[in-house]
């Protein structure tokens, strides 16, 4: 299910091209105003942050595709995780 980070809703959805694939989109709170973030940081219930590269938003959704096994999903995945824009 979606979820709210700081500045933003994270949603992840199956690729319909690769089965091993997923989009993970991110619509930020302020649209098409403001800087545009460029890291998205998440950080785990033990307080480890782990930082994510992020491509320019396009009328203020930022979607990329990661493998399965990409480290990010869990993350998501897990409700105790606190998701930042930087």
């Amino acid at each position: 299910p979606p979820r709210r980070g700081v500045g933003c809703r994270i949603s992840v959805e199956a690729s319909q091209a690769e089965a091993d694939q997923f989009i993970v989109i991110l619509e930020l709170d302020g649209g098409v105003a403001g800087t545009a973030p460029a890291v998205l940081v998440l950080c785990d219930g033990d307080d480890h942050c782990h930082r994510f590269p992020l491509p320019s938003p396009h009328r203020g959704v930022i979607q990329f595709i990661v493998r399965a096994d990409d480290a990010i999903l869990p993350l998501l995945r897990d409700p105790g995780t606190e998701a930042l824009l930087r």
